[in-house]
């Protein structure tokens, strides 16, 4: 389902989804007006796995802390480098058996995995691989996330 998006010049939006691709969008999640969600991301930065006609199954990269968060998108990258003459280019390759099977990987994203409704989203846009580095920095919001974080202190 195609999302309607506005446009920028410093990031590329896209109205089509690819699976594997990193994004990041507003969503409103189901539930947000009811106030029956304790918690949940406004504005998530995901790498898609799945597309499904209703439904994204993506990665969430704001519920991995940032001491993780570097490390599981570093493997991604890592495993997804294709050399080219000027250097190299990032075609990422990820699915949700390739977790699982990954201990590392799933322990690091095991409680990022999200579903997101079409419905709910009000913009998307493509991060470039230009920008994948920055995307590391950013912060979760603690007061959203806080409770998150005792699910990761094994």
């Amino acid at each position: 389902m195609p999302v309607i998006i506005k446009n920028t010049d410093k990031v590329q939006y896209t109205n089509d989804l690819h699976i594997n691709g990193i994004y990041f969008m507003h969503y409103k999640a189901k539930g947000a007006e009811e106030r029956t969600l304790r918690v949940y991301d406004k504005a998530p930065i995901f790498i898609a796995l799945d597309l499904a006609v209703d439904r994204i199954l993506a990665v969430n990269l704001h519920w991995i802390p940032i001491s993780k968060r570097q490390k599981f998108l570093n493997t991604v990258l890592d495993m997804s480098k294709i050399p080219t003459k000027r250097g190299f280019i990032y075609k990422i390759n990820l699915m949700y058996s390739m977790l699982k099977s990954d201990s590392t990987l799933w322990n690091a994203c095991r409680y990022a995995i999200r579903q997101y409704l079409y419905t709910h989203i009000t913009s998307i846009q493509k991060i470039p691989p230009e920008m994948y580095e920055t995307v590391l920095k950013i912060p979760r919001m603690r007061s959203r996330f806080a409770y998150r974080a005792r699910d990761y202190k094994h």
